[in-house]
């Protein structure tokens, strides 16, 4: 996976997220389930997921069925999306690009055909114990939020 990488967003990835299995320290188990992230770049569908991990696992000899759970789609906003001119008139300068690892509900809007990006306040600690937003950023997007809106409508 590494080898195939986005400007923005790197490499693809994949870990064993959870593993479990077995009986006992002294017997073989009967099944083991392992349950893997695969963190999608733009334009790699359920399919070709699912594919290409049955031939990883069928190339590695071993006897598993390979299910999907949970797909979620990969961003990515064209530069020339409607959205983004939007959001540019009401921050009245350019939406920098940037990339990460992560996942958000864009992704879903992105595989139904509309064009999305994330913009959001300031703060800092994302899924962590401890995470905040700095309430006038909350107020400052709102403020573009309502911009950018009546700017992608008109």
């Amino acid at each position: 996976l590494r080898a195939r990488s986005h400007p923005l967003l790197g490499p693809a990835s994949l870990h064993p997220g959870m593993i479990r299995g077995g009986v006992g320290l002294s017997t073989y188990a009967p099944e083991c389930l392992v349950q893997v992230e695969w963190r999608t770049l733009p334009g790699q569908s359920e399919e070709q997921v699912l594919a290409e991990t049955r031939r990883l696992v069928e190339e590695a000899g071993i006897m598993a069925e390979v299910t999907c759970t949970c797909f979620r789609p990969a961003l990515f906003c064209p530069p020339d999306a409607a959205v983004r001119k939007a959001l540019t008139e009401a921050i009245g300068r350019p939406v920098s690009e940037s990339g990460q690892g992560g996942w958000t509900d864009a992704g879903l809007f992105e595989a139904a055909g509309v064009p999305a990006l994330l913009y959001g306040p300031s703060g800092e600690g994302a899924h962590e114990p401890v995470e905040w937003v700095d309430t006038p950023s909350v107020c400052a997007c709102a403020e573009i939020y309502q911009r950018a809106a009546v700017a992608f409508c008109s």
